[in-house]
């Protein structure tokens, strides 16, 4: 794939659901798609060049900088894990995070995917209710409860 993104390729990265950054040397943030807006209330210019650990909530850091420099170091797929990211308003927000590899032609960085923790607790409660036989309305449940309504 040729380091130069089609009008299709950017579209996506532009109007993703998920948080999705690139993270070069020493932790800095190379690139934030508009997600980080919608999701944090962060600015994506006005995160790049600062530190990842500026967003992670201090008890999740270590596991979350062990988590992602794993991933780095070893090059395998570490899965998904969950911590909490600050939002712009001082609260924080559970994330679900999984990480890759990613060049733009002349250099690696790491590119991080986050999504909202609820939306995948909230499926997870819905698939098992559906499989102990529940109502409806006990199934639909924890849907509802992260779903946003304009």
């Amino acid at each position: 794939m040729s380091a130069t993104p089609t009008d299709l390729q950017v579209a996506i990265v532009r109007d993703a659901t998920e948080v999705i950054v690139t993270i070069g040397d020493g932790g800095t943030i190379t690139s934030a798609n508009p997600a980080i807006g919608r999701e944090l209330g962060q600015d994506p210019a006005g995160v790049l060049g600062r530190n990842v650990a500026e967003f992670v909530h201090p008890d999740d850091l270590e596991r979350a900088l062990l988590h992602l420099s794993g991933f780095e170091q070893h090059g395998a797929p570490a899965g998904y894990t969950s911590f909490r990211l600050a939002h712009r308003d001082g609260t924080w927000r559970l994330f679900d995070v999984v990480a890759s590899s990613v060049s733009d032609g002349s250099r690696d960085h790491l590119a991080v995917y986050a999504r909202p923790a609820g939306h995948q607790h909230a499926t997870d409660q819905v698939l098992a209710r559906l499989l102990t036989g529940s109502s409806r309305a006990a199934v639909l449940e924890p849907g509802l409860d992260v779903l946003h309504w304009a």
